[in-house]
């Protein structure tokens, strides 16, 4: 998940909402996010920079080596569960497409939000990677969405969309024009983006997975609930190099279950 997400968003306890600037990113972490008043180390998908060499990195980034409830997973076996529909509300909203160097992330102003037994949490943005971080029984996807949703409590969950390579989807063609190439350039998607139009036909309804884990960026902090849909979104190959053209290798590899819970909806 995505950096500038934890500029708002707590290392050590939690996910409690900061002020001012202290990742998300499915996204998550920053070059300036702040540790006790320090900056935390750069990290990044190469040979020196990459996963394997996170926790070594900064101790902020401890947990990435240490923890036991660690995102991506393969998405393989599992039980069957009734899980609980999830409600949208869509805000019309002024977007912004931010390449962040590590990733392209869209931001949200605050109202769009997803309610899930009870609970509001509220979009603050969506971001990709290339390819899949998830895996299904082992098969990679070329792209894989995650729609990062904080709630007030301080408790996130990520919406998780994977793509495969078919037929042209009209509904990405605005935000694909808005994609901004340069790192730390933004551009805006003009007159907006329902966030619902990138998913699932049915998202309240859609079939999908659930487990607890945690982000896949530095820190790498756990506590997440992850809502993945089963069922791919198509884009075509074109529309697939618009995103894999600019990021190609920013997925980190597959983590342990270590004996969580992987539910399912029948």
């Amino acid at each position: 998940m995505t950096r500038r997400w934890w500029r708002r968003t707590s290392v050590s306890v939690g996910l409690v909402a900061l002020v001012g600037g202290l990742l998300a990113g499915c996204g998550y972490g920053s070059d300036h996010e702040s540790n006790s008043g320090e900056h935390a180390a750069h990290y990044g998908y190469g040979s020196t920079d990459g996963p394997s060499h996170w926790a070594s990195l900064d101790p902020a980034y401890a947990e990435c080596a240490d923890g036991r409830r660690q995102s991506p997973i393969d998405l393989a076996g599992g039980s069957s569960a009734t899980l609980e529909p999830i409600r949208f509300t869509y805000h019309p909203s002024e977007v912004e497409v931010d390449n962040n160097g590590h990733d392209l992330e869209a931001n949200y102003e605050p109202g769009s939000a997803i309610i899930i037994a009870g609970a509001r949490s509220g979009l603050e943005r969506f971001h990709f990677h290339a390819p899949s971080e998830h895996q299904v029984n082992g098969k990679v996807f070329p792209l894989e969405i995650h729609f990062v949703y904080p709630d007030p409590g301080g408790h996130t969950t990520v919406l998780g969309v994977l793509i495969r390579q078919g037929r042209a989807n009209p509904a990405f063609e605005p935000l694909i024009h808005a994609l901004p190439k340069h790192a730390r350039q933004q551009l805006p998607i003009h007159g907006g983006l329902n966030p619902t139009s990138l998913m699932s036909p049915h998202p309240q309804s859609a079939h999908r997975w659930s487990y607890s884990g945690s982000l896949t960026t530095p820190p790498c902090t756990e506590g997440i609930s992850w809502q993945l849909f089963r069922q791919p979104v198509e884009l075509s190959r074109e529309q697939i190099a618009a995103f894999t053209d600019i990021y190609d290798h920013n997925a980190r590899p597959i983590q342990s279950l270590n004996g969580r819970r992987l539910l399912h909806s029948p």
